[in-house]
């Protein structure tokens, strides 16, 4: 997954930057998963799944977004 962040960032740094800026969030959710993978194990059921993608980074990423996005458009619902 380190690898596929160094990509990322390899890619981001041949943007313009308003381009980078684009995906400047992106980036640093990125890199806050890689910082709770660091501290906390997967469980080999997790790590399995994650093998099998040959972007598992990405693919968390976008996960977490569309929850993120749910809980952003119901929080102000009452």
């Amino acid at each position: 997954m380190f690898v596929g962040q160094r990509k990322y960032r390899n890619w981001l740094l041949t943007l313009p930057p308003g381009e980078v800026l684009n995906h400047a969030y992106e980036h640093v959710m990125r890199e806050d998963i890689l910082l709770v993978l660091e501290y906390h194990d997967l469980t080999v059921g997790q790590a399995k799944v994650l093998l099998k993608s040959p972007a598992p980074l990405a693919d968390v990423f976008k996960d977490w977004e569309k929850r993120e996005m749910v809980t952003w458009r119901t929080s102000g619902k009452t």
